[in-house]
This record gives structure tokens, C-alpha cells and sequence, in this order.
């Protein structure tokens, strides 16, 4: 708020913020001041992501019903040791739902739309000094009946997680064929049997290599480009005020064992 207020344009690392509160403050305050606010959400630059969306948009796999994220990772006591506000679930606004899950809520509106409902629970606490949630399971429902499925995990053992990296997949379902993404290994594989995908009438299966581009560096340009030409940023602050509602319901779901209207 204090950056647009003295004039300047502002990338704010996602979330947006903790609360929805902070969120309407950090919107009213970019526009009172005519400048940008706009959030580092890199899943949006991210090519593999776009490039899925694309797919579903185009009818590859038919009308989507079912969409399952898992993003695993081992969180190392060392980690937590130099980053006490992470421990503060005031200050860090939850636990992995918040850290993680806001990507992932913005993966499912980009490839399913807008939900209707979430629902979350959280799982046994295995870093107990840690207030926010360490391992979280969210799922949303859409008004088309398609649902998504957002597993959230500190606690994952494996080679690549001991090595600070985390397992990160995408898989959407639709009624002509599947699409499986890996974002660790940046690998794309379509199952279709649409007849534009299929060969020999039968289902097929595509991997899909894609020119490698980061994320992150496309998020820049991207915040570059809207302050050279004054247009509103893909991930602009209302729009993401969105995806942080989302992340914020499924702690609301978790708090009082409901789903949650949104």
C-alpha cells in the first residue's frame, strides 16, 4: 500500500495477502493511486499449464470431470528453523493450503473455471511447531459436476524430496481421454481418442515437448510489458483476490467441517 501510494507499480510475491481484507485494501489503495498491483502467480506464465488449457479449450479430451493435483514435499526442520514466520499462522496466513494450495486453486480455475464449493480437511500435524497446516486435502465442485481434487503435503520422503525438490503432477479426465503433467520433470502426455488426437480410430497417446521457458522470467516480462503500455496484468490484484478466497475457504472447511459456497 505504501508503494503505490508513493507512486511506484507493484509485483507482490502470491498470495495476495493473509486475508481477504488486506486483499481489498491493497485493490483500493492500486487504483485511488492509478497504478498496477499485480501478483506473481507464476502458474499463469507457466507454458505447460497454458498450454493444457489450451488443449481442454480446444475439445482434445472432451468436457473435463475430473481434475487431481498432488504437490508433495519434505519440509526439513532447517527450513522452519530459519524461517520462524512460517510457524506463525498469523503471519504466514496458513500453512501449505495457503503456501501451496494458492497455486494449485489457480491451476484448477485455469483448466475447469470458476467453482461453486470447497471442502477441506487437514491431515494429522507432523511438525507440531508449525500453527498452519503441514499436510491438507481440498477438493472443489464445479456446476457442470466436474470436481477437483488438491492434495497438499509437507511430509513426502522420497529421493527427490530429501534433495529440497517437490513432486508436482496434474492430471484432468474427460470423457474422450486424460491429460497427465508432470511440472518437475516438464513433461506433458495426452490420452485421447478426439477424432483430431486419435490415429487408426483408437486411443492414442501423445507426449507433448514443449520449448522450455520460465515461468518466472515471463512473469517479469509480462509485469514490464503492462507498465510500458499501462494494460491490466493477467494476474491483476482482483483477480487473484479470487484465488486467495478459494484457499481461505477450504481453511474456513477445515475450521468448521462444512463445505463451503463460493
Amino acid at each position: 500500500i505504501g508503494a503505490v501510494r508513493a507512486g511506484k507499480h507493484v509485483l507482490v510475491e502470491k498470495p495476495l495477502a493473509a486475508t481477504l481484507e488486506q486483499a481489498d485494501r491493497m485493490i483500493v489503495a492500486g487504483e485511488a493511486a492509478g497504478k498496477i498491483v499485480m501478483v506473481g502467480e507464476t502458474v499463469c506464465f507457466d507454458p505447460l499449464l497454458t498450454f493444457a488449457a489450451d488443449l481442454i479449450r480446444d475439445g482434445a479430451i472432451s468436457e473435463p470431470a475430473l481434475v487431481q493435483i498432488n504437490r508433495e514435499a519434505y519440509l526439513r526442520a532447517s527450513f522452519l528453523h530459519d524461517r520462524r514466520w512460517f510457524l506463525d499462522e498469523k503471519l504466514a496466513g496458513g500453512g501449505i493450503m495457503l503456501s501451496g494450495g494458492v497455486h494449485d486453486f489457480q491451476i484448477v480455475r485455469m483448466l475447469l473455471g470458476e467453482p461453486i464449493e470447497v471442502y477441506a480437511v487437514r491431515a494429522r500435524q507432523r511438525f507440531r511447531e508449525m500453527q498452519g497446516d503441514d499436510t491438507s486435502v481440498a477438493t472443489a465442485r464445479f456446476p457442470n459436476g466436474a470436481t477437483a481434487i488438491l492434495i497438499e503435503s509437507f511430509l513426502m520422503k522420497s529421493l527427490i524430496t530429501a534433495t529440497g525438490h517437490e513432486e508436482h503432477t496434474v492430471r484432468v479426465d474427460g470423457d474422450l481421454g486424460s491429460l497427465r503433467l508432470d511440472l518437475r520433470t516438464r513433461s506433458l502426455r495426452l490420452f485421447s481418442e478426439h477424432p483430431a488426437w486419435q490415429r487408426e480410430g483408437v486411443l492414442t497417446e501423445h507426449d507433448l515437448r514443449l520449448e522450455q521457458q520460465d515461468p518466472f522470467d515471463r512473469e517479469i516480462a509480462h509485469f514490464l510489458d503492462c507498465i510500458r503500455t499501462g494494460t491490466e496484468p493477467l494476474t491483476n490484484a482482483r483477480d487473484q483476490r479470487r484465488t486467495l478466497e478459494l484457499a481461505l475457504a477450504a481453511y474456513t472447511s477445515m475450521r468448521t467441517g462444512a463445505p463451503v459456497t463460493v
